[in-house]
């Protein structure tokens, strides 16, 4: 992969990738992996379009998203467009096209890139490339139950085995937050020193506010509750609130069962998730791994957003960065293999043609030599039907092309 060149003639916008073979088939393997989970538990694909109407769109997303997008006019209309920056917006916005019935599951999944500028986060990309899924319809908690363990289990296939999900309860918050009954601007950044784990900013904040000390002491100890089930103890001495108590248990239904799932290991609860607010309705959450000081992807509950567009209906979703999942399989050694050898055949160039046919028929790549193609331990020889490998000195051994399948893998990779 290259994200940069100094060379004038050959440069690339800041932010944006290229990829070379063997990084290009990892990141394919990657999400064809992924996808082939997906579909395993009854996503289907959605392919949405690399531009749309910005005041379509907009409905779907947040200021920052609008503001971060590039746009471009239609040169029919005359109206503005958008690069594709959220897929979540537009899954909302074609299911609601299409008026989905909101009395059913609809499950969508997607790879796709996202594109946003990002001037003000020097080194963080603008293009992302994403795999995702969307489920819309069901609004308990079983839905939420679904998705996370979908996507506990699509790490696990990668080979992924040390990673956490942070999980979070937006309504939780957010029920606090109403009952401190402070005005917007403060609630906004009452919510981003929460986010920041910033106890003293919070504890100032609430002071200014004329929030008595014991309360706003409760308040400030909601970014550390963080752990396993004696975080909902805790949680519940903080509040009297039945909406923020109803969320916790909502948060804790979820939990026990991915636990009786098998899947608890995996399990963080984090009350101090208070990202995004005004999008997110229910459970939130982060995938974490160690060292990598940075999220995989995440995402959470979000039932108001398909009302932007005219056609109400609960969902909840998901979303993993590809290039940071690729980083994280190198660090713990689970990189995806590469593709194998490249047979060569050389020979008559009908006979050539036919031998690499016939291997490709059993699952191996091969191509017909060319002029220029060099010599090595891949390169085999065809006469007639008959397959001989090349050894030094030009020295030809009758090969079975059958030996080079071994278990049906490409030959020279391990078991």
């Amino acid at each position: 992969m290259s994200r940069a060149t100094d060379l004038a003639r050959t440069s690339l916008p800041r932010g944006v990738a290229s990829f070379f073979p063997e990084a290009a088939e990892h990141k394919r393997a990657v999400e064809e992996r992924l996808w082939s989970i997906f579909s395993s538990w009854g996503y289907r694909e959605i392919v949405p379009p690399v531009f749309e109407y910005l005041d379509v769109l907009a409905q779907g997303l947040d200021q920052s998203t609008v503001e971060g997008g590039y746009k471009v006019e239609d040169r029919d209309s005359g109206r503005l467009m958008v690069l594709r920056p959220d897929v979540t917006a537009q899954v909302a916005r074609m299911a609601a096209a299409r008026r989905d019935d909101p009395a059913r599951p609809h499950r969508y999944g997607y790879i796709a890139g996202v594109f946003s500028h990002s001037e003000a986060h020097r080194g963080r990309p603008r293009e992302v490339f994403q795999a995702g899924v969307e489920l819309l319809g069901p609004a308990g908690y079983s839905a939420d139950v679904e998705v996370l363990a979908l996507l506990i289990t699509a790490l696990r296939g990668l080979g992924l085995e040390h990673f956490s999900i942070a999980i979070g309860q937006a309504r939780f918050f957010r029920a606090i937050l109403e009952g401190l009954e402070l005005s917007p601007e403060a609630q906004e950044h009452l919510t981003a020193a929460v986010a920041r784990k910033d106890a003293p900013s919070i504890r100032t904040q609430l002071a200014a506010a004329g929030i008595d000390a014991e309360r706003a002491e409760q308040v400030a100890r909601i970014p550390f509750l963080i752990g396993g089930k004696e975080v909902f103890a805790a949680a519940r001495e903080l509040t009297r609130c039945a909406d923020a108590l109803g969320a916790l248990e909502h948060l804790h239904s979820v939990m026990e069962a991915l636990d009786g799932c098998g899947l608890g290991e995996h399990l963080l609860a984090d009350l101090g998730e208070v990202r995004d607010l005004d999008y997110y309705t229910g459970v939130v959450f982060d995938v974490l791994v160690p060292d990598m000081g940075m999220e995989l992807g995440g995402g959470g509950r979000y039932d108001d957003l398909l009302g932007g567009f005219g056609h109400p209906m609960p969902a909840i979703g998901f979303a993993l960065d590809v290039e940071r999942v690729l980083e994280a399989l190198h660090r713990c050694g689970a990189a995806p293999r590469d593709s194998g050898p490249v047979y060569t055949i050389t020979g008559q160039l009908a006979d050539a043609h036919r031998a690499a046919a016939r291997l490709r028929a059993m699952g191996l790549t091969a191509v017909a030599a060319l002029k220029s193609d060099a010599g090595g331990p891949d390169i085999l020889h065809a006469e007639g039907d008959q397959l001989f490998r090349v050894g030094t000195g030009g020295k030809r051994t009758p090969l079975d092309p059958a030996t080079l399948a071994g278990s049906g893998k490409p030959a020279g990779q391990g078991g």
